[in-house]
């Protein structure tokens, strides 16, 4: 026997065959039967108003176009005879006035053949309609090149940046970048240039080469990003930079601090002379700061302690 189900909306038991379907209520049912869902759908449904059927007009005269042939254009047939022999109809020419015959082409619409003007570059014919000298094509082209030499005269007005000399990071001649323009586009490439020449920049691209290589393959030494930077910037191998910890007996040479006693990840770096990019010795961070700061601004250093022994003064003073 078939099981039987309450309806939520009337209350009479039915076969489960008067129920529909429903994945979401917990018996696989949905909790009206049939005859009330039908009941409740055609109470509350709305008649959509009928929808009325677009004929297609004439665009020239509005008339509705009825058959296959005249529905599959925008015209009307008599407007199409009206319009082929307006196409080909004599026409008058607006700059001298005689009447020539029409070609239904888009360039002699306004004037007759020999009041055509030819383009400068390509040689087609175009209108002279405000004093138009060249094509769509070619307009475009010339609108180009006339940017790019307006922007190259703009160029040699302006003031050039002259960049001081400096040593090469390879090899060490002093060379000097060269003169640039301040809105050119190499000004950063040219202003950051390290090296004097390719030989150089080859030879330092090839001690990069293992590096980067073993970043491709996913394998990184502990050290890797410190022999880099090591190699880059200061031309140091990590064997000599771990020789001068060696014979610094891992000690600051200003400062005299132990590096187990300086905390950081790197307790002793590299100090260089920034004119021509020799290495001193390694120091502590704070000696490096300390170093790079007089060096640049070395005049504050007896300011500084003229302003030190001035306040220690006053406050003796005070306390007597």
């Amino acid at each position: 026997m078939e099981p039987l189900k309450r309806c939520s909306k009337c209350g009479t038991e039915r076969p489960l065959g008067f129920f529909s379907k429903n994945r979401r209520e917990r018996c696989g049912y949905s909790g009206q039967c049939k005859i009330c869902a039908r009941a409740y759908y055609l109470a509350h449904r709305t008649l959509a108003p009928p929808r009325e059927k677009k004929v297609k007009v004439c665009r020239c005269c509005s008339q509705p176009l009825l058959s296959w042939n005249e529905r599959r254009s925008v015209y009307c047939a008599d407007c199409k005879v009206k319009r082929k022999a307006r196409q080909t109809a004599p026409r008058i020419c607006k700059r001298c006035g005689t009447e020539y015959p029409s070609t239904h082409r888009g360039h002699d619409h306004i004037f007759c053949p020999s009041c055509l003007s030819h383009c400068a570059r390509c040689g087609v014919p175009v209108e002279p309609y405000r004093g138009r000298k060249y094509c769509a094509e070619c307009k475009e082209l010339v609108r180009k090149e006339d940017g790019r030499a307006s922007y190259r005269r703009r160029l040699e007005g302006k003031p050039m940046l002259c960049l001081e000399p400096r040593n090469c990071a390879e090899c060490g001649k002093t060379f000097v970048p060269g003169n640039l323009s301040i809105t050119g586009r190499n000004r950063g490439a040219k202003a950051k240039q390290k090296y004097c020449c390719s030989e150089c920049k080859g030879r330092a691209a090839s001690r990069r080469l293992p590096f980067i290589k073993s970043r491709a393959r996913g394998y990184r030494s502990p050290h890797s990003r410190r022999e880099y930077t090591l190699r880059s910037k200061y031309g140091l191998t990590f064997e000599k930079f771990q020789e001068m910890i060696f014979y610094q007996e891992g000690k600051c040479t200003i400062c005299g601090r132990h590096q187990d006693e300086i905390a950081g990840k790197h307790p002793l770096v590299v100090d260089h002379d920034h004119a021509n990019g020799k290495v001193r010795a390694l120091v502590c961070n704070r000696c490096n700061t300390l170093v790079g700061y007089i060096e640049n601004h070395g005049g504050l250093l007896d300011k500084a302690r003229a302003y030190i022994e001035r306040h220690k003064t006053i406050r003796v003073a005070e306390s007597a």
